[in-house]
């Protein structure tokens, strides 16, 4: 992908990005309240999706791309100023500080807990599975006074969900909410938390889904790039006037995308690593960390298979409160400190695994310098190994939890990390777990920790 130029028409800024030979996508920015570098929140790749050829790969989220954890974290923590200023009217006394992190990669793990906002009326913050689950936690735990839940795909056995939506460009498009209907029981204001919007299709549906069954007044979206045209933002405009509602849109960057061409992604192939020896140790973190539930054991896989599952009642997927999440974080911390102990090498990846995002990641910022952190995904996206590229390389694996679906990671280059942490919620099933583990080998790494949160 050539290196994208700056151009300026009009006062607006317009970033062409060359994706790949045959493939164009052209970003006209309208608003960027922080002054925030667009070459330093995402870079390009072609998708492997019918829906949508191209993918924005995000530098802030720790999915797709390795990135400081803390930088992640200060992510969510700046959509949360910007929403306290924007829809709550106060200005929060961190909010350069979350800037300089985002901007300039400055941060600072010593967050005083003091700084939380503390809402006047409770919300219900909703993280999107699966790229969002970590990003709409690094939100909510800016906030006192307040709930969050991330919505899943996984299909839980004898749980009926609270209620369900569709993501209208995700390679998997059903969404599931679960948790206790006492949280969606009530008027309070709802704060959606995505990394994207495109179109608004999937803000618009699961915001229909929700009044359809728990109606309420006030809406909230939060993104950190916003591409709606004037045509898609004129239908939320439409639904606040049919539902009598009024839904607010705020991200860190907003403006408008031309695309130009088709990937011909059969024409491309992909570099494969040499499977190498690597010391492989799995790390019990029960009764460390005993949050295990005993009311969600088991799931259904894509083939109608009930398998035995571990899940945790903090992860977010069913629910968690203020107070939940403040000993979420001290438990966290205890277990960062501890991993930082086991560490020997001087670069480490600490790896999350799907929708297992936000607990990783805050370990990680727990973990000493020299740390980086992303996670695995669903999305099949091409790798091309070009310079200014969004995807240089790729491992594919069948999920251990549910070997019909295909998962991915990405952007490790051979031999960049001594050592790899891979942070499992659900533990290994040992039906493809070798197949993962090898992938990992693929690396180069030395030693690969498998964290292991199952009960």
């Amino acid at each position: 992908m050539k290196t994208n130029h700056t151009l300026t028409y009009s006062k607006k800024k317009v970033f062409p990005f060359q994706i790949t030979d045959d493939l164009l996508v052209t970003v006209q920015e309208e608003s960027n309240p922080f002054d925030l570098d667009m070459n330093e929140l995402f870079c390009m790749a072609a998708r492997i999706n019918k829906k949508r050829s191209f993918l924005f790969v995000s530098k802030l989220l720790g999915k797709h791309i390795p990135v400081e954890p803390q930088r992640a974290l200060d992510t969510g923590a700046l959509l949360a100023a910007l929403y306290q200023k924007r829809v709550l009217g106060m200005e929060h006394s961190s909010r350069s500080e979350w800037v300089d992190s985002v901007a300039n990669h400055k941060t600072n793990q010593n967050r005083d807990r003091s700084a939380q906002i503390i809402l006047p009326q409770r919300h219900l913050f909703i993280g999107f599975a699966e790229t969002a689950t970590a990003l709409g936690q690094s939100v909510f735990e800016n906030f006192q006074n307040a709930y969050y839940i991330h919505s899943t795909r996984e299909v839980l056995d004898g749980v009926e969900p609270t209620f369900e939506f569709q993501e209208e460009h995700s390679h998997a498009t059903d969404q599931i909410c679960y948790g206790n209907e006492e949280l969606f029981q009530t008027d309070d204001p709802i704060v959606l938390v995505d990394d994207e919007i495109t179109t608004g299709k999937t803000a618009l549906n699961i915001i229909e889904a929700l009044h359809g069954t728990f109606p309420r007044k006030e809406y909230t979206v939060l993104a950190i790039l916003d591409w709606r045209s004037k045509e898609h933002r004129q239908r939320f405009l439409e639904l606040e006037e049919r539902l009598g509602i009024t839904i607010h849109v705020l991200s860190l960057v907003s403006g408008t995308i031309e695309v130009s061409g088709v990937p011909n992604l059969t024409s491309m192939s992909e570099e494969f690593n040499p499977l190498t020896e690597a010391e492989v140790r799995t790390l019990k973190v029960k009764p460390t960390f005993p949050y295990q539930s005993d009311e969600y054991t088991h799931a259904i896989s894509t083939e109608g298979e009930r398998t035995e599952r571990s899940y945790l009642t903090h992860s977010g997927r069913f629910g968690l409160s203020s107070d939940g999440q403040y000993v979420l974080e001290r438990s966290l911390k205890r277990l960062g400190t501890y991993l930082s102990m086991v560490r020997k090498g001087k670069s480490t990846l600490c790896l999350g695994t799907g929708e297992f995002m936000y607990i990783p990641m805050k370990v990680a910022s727990f973990m000493g310098e020299d740390v980086r952190y992303q996670s695995t995904t669903r999305s099949p996206i091409h790798a091309l190994p070009r310079e200014g590229y969004g995807v240089r390389n790729a491992y594919h694996y069948p999920s251990p939890d549910d070997e019909s679906i295909a998962h991915h990671f990405y952007n490790i280059p051979y031999k960049h990390y001594d050592e790899i942490f891979v942070f499992l919620e659900h533990g290994l099933s040992g039906k493809n777990d070798q197949v993962f583990i090898d992938q990992l080998k693929r690396t180069g790494a030395s030693v690969i920790y498998l964290v292991d949160f199952s009960s």
